[in-house]
């Protein structure tokens, strides 16, 4: 459930690349990742190109309009890609790696050198583990330790913009 957090992906929040640029250079930060929200890759590579070695993108697989694998070669082709981002892998638990909708598209990515970025819960690390297996060669990268939040996981964000989880009907560890 892919959901728009209020105040954390707000429409208004909107930054095109001239301000990001100038609060990246008051800040002294060189370099920075980018990720859009969706599966629309024409801004950031737009961005990419016209600011040679200052970004790096990543893009979003969606599972619920899953890309094939032509798709995500077109997008690899004609956006300077450095990897794709999940949530979670899809998986049910007891499934096979291979049994999993999105496995060519992870072979593709270890086979072209992309990074996976990956968020996932117990099941989706344990598949994840059974994927790393077979296809040793590709890199994950755990964004936010790989914590995925699930039904249980309820979002707030604060003042500052910072997202906060409380689990709810769970004890806190």
């Amino acid at each position: 459930d892919l959901r728009v957090y209020v105040g954390l992906a707000d429409p208004e929040r909107e930054a095109l690349a001239p301000e990001f640029i100038a609060a990246m250079e008051s800040a002294g930060v060189d370099h920075a990742v980018l990720v859009p929200l969706g599966r629309w890759d024409r801004y950031v590579s737009e961005t990419i190109r016209a600011h040679p070695g200052r970004f790096v993108a990543i893009g979003l697989y969606d599972h619920d309009d899953p890309d094939d694998l032509a798709e995500v070669g077109r997008r690899h082709r004609t956006t300077p890609l450095s990897g794709l981002r999940f949530y979670g892998l899809g998986a049910e638990r007891g499934q096979a790696a291979t049994d999993l909708a999105c496995f060519p598209v992870l072979r593709y990515m270890a086979e072209h050198g992309l990074v996976l970025w990956f968020y996932g819960d117990a099941v989706q690390i344990a598949v994840l583990d059974e994927v790393l297996a077979l296809l040793p060669d590709l890199r994950v990268v755990f964004n936010h330790l790989g914590f995925l939040p699930d039904i249980h996981v309820e979002m707030r964000v604060d003042a500052h913009r910072r997202p906060h989880f409380n689990e709810i009907g769970r004890a806190h560890v």
